[in-house]
């Protein structure tokens, strides 16, 4: 089943250009019918007769298992639903979203959405908000998370602003991520909310440079492997793409005021890939000492965490990514 959509023009006074997180004077959707449903589902036989739902996304060379919480099932009906909202976040238009397929009780159920489909494209935002709860939770720190994160697709831009993330396409994963990531840094008082225009190989302030660069840092962390030696993206800065945490060009600005650099300079810290670098940090020791810090730099952090680390490796790190010293 498609979902039912109006095109309304969208207006708003914080339009601006730049590579991510933007604001434009377009034509967005409204969803009337927030209910989306599989394209196919199939049930086979297991060996426990229990009830099973998985949810997959494919197309174009590409398959997504998606993570979820329980789906509550009517074995009367035959009918499972998936509603896309819990303490942490809500997925919406103009009301929130929910899924709902056909179910054969003491069988697995498999439902499918093709790629490119809207429900799809709900479907990995989904993905994206219930893995960042997952893995916050499996290390025991998501007591910050206090705020239900709003997220609204389709939207006018891809963009965080006053607790709503705002999403144009569903199925960029790494760009929903990123936006995450902003909501994610706000609530956990990372550090200072650096606005305006940013292109993602040009300098601007020390604030914007590491709220950007933190949120796609978080994009790596939620999606992609810690040994993986071209740890890449597919959708951030078309321009540019891909955007990859490992190898930063030699022409994007240097020095901390970019977001690039700050952004491989956090992967560097706890990836597994030993790239000219020898320090291997666990999330949650890093977490732990950007969480409620309010930093104003990247450099700010980096002056604690030679308290916790071998300085000595920390600013060779440091060097091979900003290309400048740490002092």
């Amino acid at each position: 089943m498609k979902l039912i959509s109006l095109i309304i023009t969208s207006f708003s006074i914080l339009a601006f250009n730049g590579d991510i997180d933007s604001v434009n004077f377009k034509e967005s959707k409204i969803i009337l019918n927030e209910r989306i449903t599989p394209i196919h589902t199939s049930a086979f036989e297991n060996a426990l007769n229990k009830t099973q739902i998985r949810i997959k996304i494919s197309g174009n060379n590409f398959e997504r298992l998606v993570s979820h919480d329980p789906v509550e099932v009517d074995c009367d009906k035959g009918i499972g639903r998936l509603e896309f909202k819990n303490r942490f976040f809500e997925i919406k238009s103009q009301s929130y979203f929910y899924v709902e397929g056909n179910v054969e009780c003491g069988k697995l159920n498999v439902w499918e959405f093709e790629r490119e489909s809207e429900a799809a494209q709900v479907l990995e935002i989904y993905h994206q908000a219930i893995t960042a709860r997952n893995k916050f939770q499996a290390l025991d720190l998501e007591s910050f998370w206090k705020r239900k994160i709003n997220i609204r697709w389709p939207s006018n831009g891809d963009y965080y602003s006053w607790g709503t993330v705002n999403i144009t396409r569903g199925d960029h994963w790494d760009v929903v991520a990123h936006e995450i990531g902003h909501a994610i840094y706000d609530q956990a008082n990372i550090g200072v909310s650096g606005g305006g225009r940013h292109r993602i190989d040009e300098c601007y302030t020390n604030a914007l440079a590491l709220s950007e660069g933190w949120a796609t840092f978080f994009a790596g962390w939620l999606n992609l492997r810690l040994n993986d030696q071209d740890a890449r993206f597919e959708f951030l800065v078309p321009r540019r793409a891909p955007i990859r945490l490992e190898n930063i060009p030699s022409d994007v600005c240097a020095g901390q005021r970019n977001e690039w650099r700050v952004a491989g300079f956090f992967w560097d810290l706890i990836d597994k890939s030993r790239d000219n670098e020898h320090i291997e940090m666990d999330f949650k020791t890093v977490w732990n000492l950007k969480v409620n810090k309010n930093y104003r730099s990247t450099k700010q952090f980096a002056t604690v965490l030679l308290n916790h680390t071998d300085p000595i490796l920390l600013r060779a790190m440091w060097k091979n990514n900003f290309l400048t010293d740490l002092e």
